[in-house]
């Protein structure tokens, strides 16, 4: 029996999920940065959320460009005793990558949260639309 066609077939749909999945991730990554510049209060900042290509997925940064890019986590984050309060209310993953930006001095710039408001946003959405 030839199962070429069967293997063919597959094959064909196979290509069609990923680019599903690919444009899916693309959508959701726009979304999750128009959510951020939307909700950053900084315009220098704002000016450079960007989604850029991350081998199979995307990742949505902000802050590059800048004469100190850490600004942007900073204002993300907080510092000094305003980042151990928002920071303590993150998910593990968001608590280790702030840790990334923590210095010995404490600061005070308080927390307004831009880009996790945003990514919480979207995959809320997903959770909810499963759950339908």
């Amino acid at each position: 029996m030839d199962i070429s066609p069967l293997k063919k077939a597959l094959s064909d749909v196979k290509k069609e999920i990923r680019a599903e999945l690919d444009r899916q991730l693309k959508e959701s990554s726009d979304q999750i940065a128009a959510n951020a510049r939307a909700n950053c209060t900084i315009p220098s900042i704002s000016s450079t959320i960007r989604v850029e290509k991350d081998g199979d997925g995307y990742t949505v940064t902000a802050g590059q460009g800048l004469s100190d890019p850490e600004i942007a986590a900073y204002h993300e984050f907080g510092t000094g005793d305003f980042a151990r309060a928002t920071v303590s209310s993150l998910p593990a993953d968001w608590v280790q990558y702030a840790w990334n930006f923590k210095k010995e001095n404490d600061g005070h710039l308080p927390a307004s949260p831009y880009l996790y408001k945003a990514f919480y946003g979207e995959v809320t959405k997903y959770i909810n639309q499963k759950t339908l």
